[in-house]
């Protein structure tokens, strides 16, 4: 489950890592066509 909080940032190294592990399984692995961040971020 994901949790969306108010002022958080990807400066949370927990945060950045949700969406980089998010980009990696949607847009590398299943080739989603969603927004990528940076090239790092979903």
């Amino acid at each position: 489950m994901i949790h969306i909080v108010k002022g958080c940032s990807l400066t949370d190294a927990r945060a950045a890592s949700m969406f980089e592990d998010r980009k990696t399984l949607f847009v590398d692995l299943l080739g989603w066509d969603v927004p990528v961040v940076g090239g790092r971020y979903e």
